[in-house]
């Protein structure tokens, strides 16, 4: 069987023995994400321990894509998982530091350090 098509803004999903990672990148905007959403939902149908999402070539984030992290958030919360997000440019940090989402993610600096962190 083929592999699905990912959206633009998704590089790459892949599965390790502590949960999946998706790599994101380019500009998440109205534009991009109803795919991107709708590619964490599938993911998160998998029913992964963690969900890291790798966000360090992530030019731009709009409401929009706030939006489909929270819903991430509050989705792995409902089954008991944990999420991650990884390499937040300063750009798109600001907005969840401005919004204080900050507070309610996991942010890590490397691949390395989200993958060590239980």
């Amino acid at each position: 069987m083929a592999r699905k098509e990912l959206p633009q803004a998704v590089r790459d999903i892949r599965y390790t023995n502590s949960g999946a990672v998706i790599k994101l990148a380019g500009e998440v905007d109205m534009s991009q994400s109803p795919s991107v959403h709708q590619t964490l939902v599938e993911v998160l149908e998998n029913r992964p321990a963690r969900l890291i999402i790798d966000m360090a070539e992530v030019s731009y984030m709009d409401s929009s894509g706030v939006g489909i992290l929270v819903d991430a958030l509050r989705r792995v919360r409902v089954s008991g998982a944990k999420l991650a997000l990884v390499a937040v440019v300063p750009r798109v940090l600001s907005v969840l530091q401005i919004t204080k989402l900050d507070q309610f993610f996991e942010i890590y600096s490397s691949m390395e350090e989200a993958l060590k962190t239980k």
